[in-house]
């Protein structure tokens, strides 16, 4: 049986836990530029809160990419998907390159981005405040350079107090402070706070011997 004392801890680590593993699912926008063998990789995840954003509009969109307006859409291809558009309200770089349009090749998940130019956040229709976000989209046999992209960290914020949010644009880097952590550490996490646990109550009842 365990005491009063080992309980405690194990409600604390497993409150840590899914605290951590909550963090790691539901966080401001993050979106990735990757070159992954021939090609360049676009990788989003997280959530917006668009409260402080006023109304949206409705517009069309897909995974695509065009530097010189700072524009970077993940999702599906092939076929315009549903938007809202927040068309103003958002500050941050105009530009994160000096390319121009490209289509991904290929893409899945959720459909959103950011045009920077037009200091404007896009996330799926109907998209409720806070819901968390993910959606891939592949550029074959293309570059960094092909593409016309920065390498480096572009970051976009909107809102404020309760309704500040951001969304930072990686390419070429990896994610400042792990604000989206990969589904992996979040596991890794937990993993560790379970050996943790098991530790104190090795130590626990070894006390009591």
């Amino acid at each position: 049986m365990l005491n009063h004392t080992t309980k405690t801890i194990r409600r604390s680590i497993l409150a840590a836990g899914i605290l951590a593993f909550t963090s790691a699912s539901h966080a401001a926008l993050v979106i990735q530029f990757n070159q992954v063998g021939a090609n360049v990789v676009e990788t989003g995840s997280g959530s917006a809160n668009t409260a402080g954003l006023g109304a949206p509009s409705g517009v069309l969109g897909s995974g695509l990419t065009d530097p010189s307006s700072g524009l970077a859409f993940v999702g599906p291809t092939g076929v315009n998907a549903p938007l809202f558009l927040y068309p103003s309200g958002i500050s941050g770089p105009a530009s994160i390159g000096a390319g121009v349009y490209t289509a991904g090749s290929s893409g899945s998940g959720d459909t959103f981005g950011i045009n920077g130019n037009f200091h404007a956040l896009y996330v799926p229709f109907a998209y409720v405040s806070g819901s968390a976000l993910n959606g891939t989209t592949t550029f074959n046999g293309q570059t960094f350079a092909s593409l016309g992209l920065n390498i480096g960290t572009f970051t976009y914020t909107w809102g404020s107090g309760a309704n500040a949010d951001s969304a930072t644009v990686y390419v070429g880097v990896a994610p400042a402070g792990a604000a989206v952590p990969e589904p992996g550490s979040a596991i890794a996490g937990l993993l560790a706070l379970g050996v943790c646990f098991s530790g104190l109550v090795k130590r626990n009842r070894t006390a009591k011997a």
